[in-house]
């Protein structure tokens, strides 16, 4: 087997999480462990990144493997992952087959004689989950759910409280086993894909995909499991840099109380980097993130009730250092022509983005244009990042195709018409130089 070494990325996280986390593997494309506790992965053998349930996952017996199951992921034993109070371990599965006890993650040495047990979740060949907890690494109780299939993605979480051993599958509590005491506490490595148990003296693999792999060493709470998410707003918008802007959550039947966290993943590169929002309870319902970014770049923002998986939305955030925002009305005396609003601005690795509506009355036509091709500036002060006096020069495409040049110039801040708009496209739309009646436009550059 060939080992993998993993380097350690965590300066670029850009704040810290909370304590109760202690492993977080996401596998896009990496084995780092994104909790803050350093418990990098080693890969062995040739597993190979492919597309999970959010981002990447790991394909433990990838089809070029032939005969040879022998892929996992190794992190050395360490103070944080000696869990001997409450535990939950938690991931994503989907198996091909149930040939031999298919792993998602564990401590856990029984081979040749040994008795290391700590706790092990895995799928047995039977298919049914089981979460394992020892006591004194011999005797192992363990709490089982109804079998699950091949060819499907679970959701499977074992948890200890330190009297009952539970394990959940998609959210929901499959089965527990009432059985106080201590975690047993041992030196073998947490080994993800693989274990060392069921007796006899060869390592047994898992044969199928694992996913968002999470430890905590608390045991979460069934209350937890039961709630999700119904919505996360906004879904998708425009924030210049260095600025606070909210997400909200919204969980089911306006509950109060629920611990719900945010997962923030910031694009780096070819990358998606993690970071975790604290905990936060809901009122009437309702949960809310607040965060700026100090760099220009997009984010992906998903939310979880504590102790369920990801639902499956996320809110995008594009943070931008030059932008043109506002909007107006041009009027012929008191009768309105034209109404014009919206957001364009630049993103880092993505490009203009934004939106731009435009109203003809005349013509009762709306257009929405929502693809930009270039956004350019003008003016004495274009190196401005206040940029009183600007011109913005946008070109883009609206829903139907049309062609749009728009040149916006910011004449002053603060002011009310007295900024100017001059489109031009292949559709009857054509006015040139027209003030702004009532609104305002800013042109904010920051090359």
């Amino acid at each position: 087997m060939k080992k993998t070494a993993i380097l350690c990325l965590m300066a670029l996280m850009v704040t810290s999480v909370q304590a109760e986390l202690v492993g977080m593997w996401n596998f896009d494309w990496n084995t780092f462990d994104f909790s803050g506790y350093g418990n990098h992965g080693m890969i062995y053998g040739d597993p190979e990144y492919v597309p999970g349930y959010h981002g990447q996952a790991l394909d433990f017996y990838p089809e070029y493997a032939g005969d040879d199951l022998d892929d996992a992921v190794w992190a050395d034993d360490s103070p944080s992952l000696d869990i001997t109070d409450e535990i939950t371990v938690e991931g994503y599965i989907y198996l091909y087959s149930l040939g031999q006890p298919a792993t998602i993650a564990g401590k856990w040495l029984d081979l040749d004689g040994n008795d290391e047990r700590g706790y092990l979740l895995t799928i047995k060949t039977d298919g049914t989950p089981r979460f394992y907890i020892s006591h004194e690494g011999e005797l192992f109780p363990f709490a089982e759910g109804a079998p699950i299939n091949t060819g499907q993605t679970y959701h499977i979480a074992g948890t200890f409280d330190g009297e009952y051993i539970r394990i959940y599958v998609n959210g929901s509590l499959a089965g527990e086993t009432y059985s106080p005491g201590a975690i047993y506490e041992n030196d073998v490595p947490l080994i993800i894909g693989a274990n060392l148990g069921y007796g006899g003296s060869d390592v047994k693999f898992t044969d199928g995909i694992i996913d968002e792999v999470r430890i905590w060493n608390e045991a979460l709470g069934e209350d937890a499991f039961e709630q999700s998410i119904v919505s996360l707003t906004p879904e998708c918008d425009l924030n210049p840099v260095g600025t606070e802007h909210t997400v909200v959550a919204e969980v089911e039947d306006e509950a109060d109380g629920v611990p719900v966290r945010f997962t923030v993943l910031r694009k780096w590169g070819w990358m998606w980097i993690p970071w975790l929002s604290e905990i936060v309870y809901t009122e009437d319902g309702f949960a809310e993130f607040t965060y700026t970014s100090e760099y220009s770049g997009l984010d992906k923002i998903f939310v979880n009730v504590v102790g369920r998986p990801w639902e499956n939305m996320c809110a995008y955030k594009y943070w931008l250092l030059t932008w043109v925002t506002g909007g107006g009305t041009i009027k012929d005396g008191k009768k309105p022509l034209y109404n014009i609003s919206g957001n364009v601005g630049y993103c880092e690795g993505e490009g203009v983005v934004g939106n731009i509506t435009i109203q003809d009355h005349a013509n009762n036509v709306t257009y929405h244009i929502n693809e930009f091709t270039s956004l350019d500036f003008e003016g004495p002060s274009a190196e401005s990042p206040y940029a009183p006096w600007n011109t913005a020069i946008i070109e883009g495409v609206d829903r139907d195709g049309w062609n749009f040049g728009i040149t916006i110039k910011d004449l002053g801040e603060p002011g009310s018409g007295i900024d100017t708009i001059s489109v031009n496209s292949c559709t009857t739309v054509s006015f040139i130089e027209r003030c702004i009646d009532s609104g305002n436009y800013q042109v904010h550059c920051d090359w």
